[in-house]
């Protein structure tokens, strides 16, 4: 991990940015997901052998934009939900 790389540093932020259209039609440029690991965690993770679906899960600070979250599930889903969005963030 890239924090094993440099030991001074405490804390790595993936954001994850992107171009966006709203329901009145501008396009704005921002952020679609925000991950974040403390060294701590990170030096806990075999980052060779986690399942990427769990990322929401191993991070400490986790965010994904409202928009890529489907809006036909259930509250209780929240986690199925936001593993599904990060497996496809991953993808791209």
């Amino acid at each position: 991990m890239v924090l094993a790389q440099f030991p001074v540093i405490g804390m790595l932020t993936i954001v994850g940015n992107g171009s966006f259209v709203d329901i009145r039609g501008h396009s704005s440029y921002g952020p679609y997901a925000r991950i974040e690991f403390l060294r701590s965690t990170s030096d806990g993770i075999n980052w060779q052998n986690i399942d990427k679906n769990n990322l929401p899960k191993l991070a400490d600070k986790y965010w994904v934009h409202s928009s890529l979250i489907r809006k036909d599930k259930t509250d209780n889903e929240d986690d199925d939900r936001q593993s599904r969005n990060w497996a496809m963030l991953l993808k791209r």
